[in-house]
């Protein structure tokens, strides 16, 4: 089984569903480029609407759960099951209120990650925690969503029941052990060399995409060899432009020789590396 390694809070994109003030975690506690879910306009009130009503009538209604693991399982299950309305009525109301609806709630998740499953690994009457598996993605919008993480989760009594309080929650994501980053490299090229379609990530090869071409047609033996954390490579603004600050987190590039001496610079997809960057360097 190989080693994974965790950052303690998720990426920027969990933070649009669980509001999480930091991002990627663990040794670095960034601040997450953009959190839509605790910046979202609220709905306005019409013309002619006295405020103080507005102001105490609530946004949609509110449904606590019986208990704080009652509150988490009902949450998530909504999660997986699309059923935003019911996962916004399990928010609590400071969240409820600086998301605006649930119709805003619903529309972050074009961005926000998809739960697919959990399990509570919490003893009874402590505080709830969960290990939850999420479709990984890479992109620049989001940066990168793990396939998986430790949640610990925060909740509040209100209403006479139990809600998610998103601020409180935090999270430890999952993610591949850098002694197999090299086999996400040598990936990525058999996939140039058999023309296949990249896997993980599809957005603009970064660095020296004509690179790719190049390497493409080399017959000769490519060995992956050292890895180094992003901040200690000589161009990573190359990344950090593409993805903000945060790739400094789970960022890694690995020092690739043969026919063509390069660097690639790779990202977690789920238990996988994937190569978003090429950079050619001199023997």
């Amino acid at each position: 089984m190989q080693r994974q390694w965790t950052r303690t809070v998720l990426t920027a994109g969990l933070a649009l569903t669980l509001g999480v003030t930091a991002c990627g975690g663990g040794e670095r506690s960034d601040a997450p480029r953009r959190e839509p879910s605790r910046n979202a306009t609220p709905v306005p009130a019409a013309d002619g609407v006295n405020d103080a009503v507005v102001a105490t009538t609530p946004i949609d209604p509110q449904r606590p759960a019986v208990s704080a693991e009652a509150a988490v399982r009902a949450y998530l299950d909504a999660e997986i099951g699309g059923r935003f309305e019911e996962s916004f009525a399990l928010l609590s109301s400071e969240d409820r209120t600086d998301i605006g609806s649930a119709e805003t709630w619903r529309e972050q998740h074009a961005v926000s990650p998809r739960a697919t499953a959990y399990s509570v690994v919490s003893t009874a009457g402590q505080p709830v925690v969960t290990e939850t598996k999420f479709e990984p993605r890479v992109d620049e919008t989001v940066g990168v969503i793990a396939g998986s993480a430790r949640i610990n989760w925060a909740t509040t009594e209100e209403a006479g029941g139990f809600v998610i309080d998103r601020i409180g929650t935090k999270i430890e994501s999952h993610y591949p052990g850098e002694e197999t980053a090299g086999a996400g490299v040598a990936t990525w090229l058999r996939q140039l060399r058999n023309d296949d379609p990249p896997v993980g990530y599809v957005g603009s090869l970064l660095g020296q995409p004509e690179l790719a071409d190049e390497l493409a047609k080399e017959d000769g033996t490519f060995i992956p060899g050292t890895v180094i954390e992003l901040d200690r490579w000589a161009t990573p603004e190359i990344v950090t432009n593409a993805f903000g600050p945060e790739a400094a987190n789970w960022a890694r590039v690995v020092g690739v020789t043969g026919p063509v001496d390069f660097d690639a610079v790779v990202v977690p997809f789920g238990d996988e590396w994937v190569v978003v960057g090429v950079v050619a360097t001199t023997p």
